[in-house]
């Protein structure tokens, strides 16, 4: 719960605010849980689980694969998963939180 919905539910205990009128407090502050920032809150939950989970995924691939691949190989690798990132890195909007996202994937690699 937020700090605005919270303060108001304790206003409305100590009775400073009548029952009829919750609801409308809270949706003035906009303190309720719309659909839209359920979405938002799934949406970049889900971002930064795939971002996690694919970086993980590159992590253990070098470490269980690290004495059978040859150093030109893994150079390679690296190099490609570091420009593929930094080309979309360049394509997403500035301050957003898929551009955020893959800076934190490229400090992982």
């Amino acid at each position: 719960m937020n700090k605005i919905r919270q303060q108001i539910l304790k206003w409305q205990e100590h009775g400073h605010i009548d029952d009829k009128d919750i609801q409308q407090a809270l949706a003035i502050t906009a303190a309720n849980n719309t659909p839209a920032k359920w979405y938002e809150f799934i949406h970049k939950s889900i971002l930064w689980l795939s971002i996690l989970s694919i970086a993980f995924g590159v992590i253990f691939f070098f470490a269980y694969n690290w004495g059978s691949i040859s150093t030109f190989y893994k150079f390679a690798l690296i190099q490609g998963l570091i420009l593929i990132s930094i080309f979309i890195y360049t394509q997403t909007q500035a301050k957003s939180h898929a551009n955020i996202a893959i800076l934190f994937f490229l400090a992982l690699l």
